[in-house]
């Protein structure tokens, strides 16, 4: 019978673990921050659009018409941005 013998370092091997799950955590939480930051700015971006649109004084339908060409929404998600 053969046998392989090594050395167990459990501190080395837990250290090697606990900085890849460190990472995969940081490049995880990374991205649901940019995704989370980007959603967040478009809506900003939205709410400006609105209320200068509705400052220059045009109707809900025709920037609900300019939101649907511009941001890609649908009727009822740019409806309700005029709503709020």
């Amino acid at each position: 019978m053969n046998a392989l013998l090594t050395e167990y370092d459990e501190e080395k091997v837990m250290k090697s673990l606990s900085k890849e799950f460190y990472e995969d955590g940081y490049e995880d939480g990374r991205e649901a921050g940019l995704a989370e930051g980007l959603a967040e700015g478009l809506a900003e971006g939205i709410h400006a659009f609105v209320s200068y649109n509705l400052e220059v004084g045009k109707s809900g339908e025709q920037i609900v018409s300019e939101m649907i060409k511009i941001f890609s929404l649908s009727k009822a998600q740019a409806e309700k941005y005029i709503q709020q």
